[in-house]
């Protein structure tokens, strides 16, 4: 992975226009409803990710702390919401 060339879009690109439901919350969540946030953070995870499992609570520290402070974030999971 770490020779992997990274095809990454340029930091402060708009993101594509995009409508996600959100079973946790029972609402559509939309690009245009992220564009009061400064910025979002946007991470694709997975339930079964040992990664992930170890970086948990680490990860919703930060997302405490930079809420505050205007940062929205999305975790988008391809898992079973159970």
């Amino acid at each position: 992975m770490a020779r992997t060339e990274s095809k990454m879009v340029e930091l402060g690109t708009k993101a594509a226009e995009f409508a996600l439901f959100s079973p946790t919350e029972n609402r559509v969540i939309t690009s245009t409803s992220q564009e009061t946030y400064k910025a979002t953070l946007i991470m694709f995870m997975s339930c079964h990710c040992p990664f992930v499992k170890h970086l948990n609570t680490e990860i919703s520290s930060f997302a405490n702390e930079y809420m505050t402070k205007g940062l929205g974030i999305l975790a988008i999971n391809s898992n079973d919401i159970e």
